[in-house]
């Protein structure tokens, strides 16, 4: 078990040097993009074109979450019944783009968003376009992994359960302005992580029969169990 004391030492250090590297920082995620994509873990505004070098908006993210968790079917299964009375628990419903309002219904019904204002839960105040920070996203990641986290422990969270490493947590929790490119990489490196359920994101997602195992194993981001021989 990791040592809570040596991590967070860890993430001090390396949140002194990412405060002087992240201007320099920018990573390249189109691979991990493309390989989450034909997985059915990650869509852009068409098949040609991913958006990766646009920012990241609260719809958008809360949207890469729940693909990444395998969840869009049962999104697309809510009733318009449904999906209207979930809304009306959004006190700015003006700011969600119409494509987006079964995600944040759903989101809103399963509790995996609490808006930016949790004074008025359990009303929803989205705040839909308001552009994402790196921490928030890794926040939303955790939601579909199954954590709840006080603010504070997000990043050390993260790190301690093998989603991200100290140092890529600091380095992306300090983006004030995520680029969904480094959205598909966070997702990817979570592809490795552990779930509330004891097992990997990846495992999680052939175990509910989301993602073809073969097809996770050949992204690289699953290793099959063997199968004894008798």
């Amino acid at each position: 078990m990791r040592n809570l004391k040596k991590l967070f030492a860890v993430i001090m250090v390396v949140a002194m040097l990412a405060s002087i590297m992240v201007p320099a920082f920018a990573a390249d995620y189109e691979a991990d993009a493309l390989k989450l994509k034909a997985l059915g873990l990650f869509k852009g505004y068409s098949d040609t074109d991913l958006g990766l070098d646009d920012s990241l908006t609260r719809e958008q993210g809360l949207t890469f979450m729940l693909r990444a968790r395998g969840l869009e079917d049962e999104v697309e299964a809510m009733s318009t019944e449904e999906i209207a009375a979930q809304l009306a628990k959004v006190t700015d419903l003006d700011t969600v783009s119409e494509w987006a309002k079964p995600y944040v219904a759903y989101a809103v019904k399963n509790g995996l968003t609490k808006g930016i204002d949790a004074s008025i839960l359990p009303n929803i105040k989205f705040a839909g376009q308001l552009l994402l920070t790196g921490k928030e996203f890794i926040n939303f990641m955790l939601n579909a992994m199954g954590y709840e986290e006080e603010w504070d422990n997000v990043l050390s969270k993260a790190a301690d359960i093998g989603m991200l490493s100290a140092g890529q947590a600091v380095t992306f929790g300090s983006v004030l302005e995520l680029k969904r490119d480094t959205a598909a990489g966070i997702i990817g490196f979570a592809m490795s992580g552990t779930t509330a359920s004891g097992v990997s994101l990846a495992q999680a997602l052939v175990d509910a029969g989301a993602v073809d195992a073969a097809a996770m194993a050949e992204a690289g981001y699953f290793t099959p169990t063997a199968t004894p021989t008798q």
